[in-house]
């Protein structure tokens, strides 16, 4: 026996260190390549679903155009009748639902009473140029999150789909 310590095999000390250098590379590529094609940004900016009933065919178009300029935003499906919109929101669950006040055949309250006890967490935007504060009342009554002026208001649409709190 020299004086001198046996040498300590190294061997599987350094094919470890070797392993854990080779995970943290895989991990960071695959961090990167999920930036690159936007996976994680999806992550950070949640999409928001949105249902659009509305009767007049033309304003349903502007209002959906409007919502697609969002982003983060995602059209889920669109009605013109109460009848319609409670099927399809009944289908797709979404998250925001942007209804007119006065629909073919019937008004936004036939639809929050059909539906705002069975969808508590979705939001409810009336937005319509009935503005007299009876509609007002009804439509709060009903379970509207907002109710907003069609021709005036319809900018807050967009801050209430960022999360910013507007006036209802």
């Amino acid at each position: 026996m020299g004086l001198c310590p046996s040498p300590v095999d190294t061997s599987v000390h350094e094919k470890n260190i070797h392993h854990e250098v080779a995970e943290i590379s895989r991990n960071k590529l695959i961090e990167y390549s999920m930036r690159s094609f936007g996976y994680l940004a999806m992550e950070l900016a949640p999409i928001k679903n949105v249902f659009v009933v509305e009767d007049f065919l033309p304003v349903r178009a502007r209002l959906i155009e409007m919502l697609n300029e969002i982003e983060g935003v995602r059209i889920v499906g669109e009605a013109a009748t109460p009848t319609d919109a409670v099927n399809g929101i009944l289908r797709t669950h979404p998250q925001y639902v942007l209804l007119d006040f006065q629909l073919e055949g019937g008004t936004a309250t036939d639809i929050l009473c059909s539906l705002r006890s069975r969808f508590p967490k979705t939001i409810f935007i009336v937005l319509t140029n009935h503005v007299q504060p009876q509609f007002r009342q009804v439509c709060m009554e009903a379970g509207a999150d907002f109710f907003l002026d069609k021709s005036s208001e319809i900018d807050k649409v967009k801050d209430v789909l960022a999360g910013m709190q507007a006036d209802t």
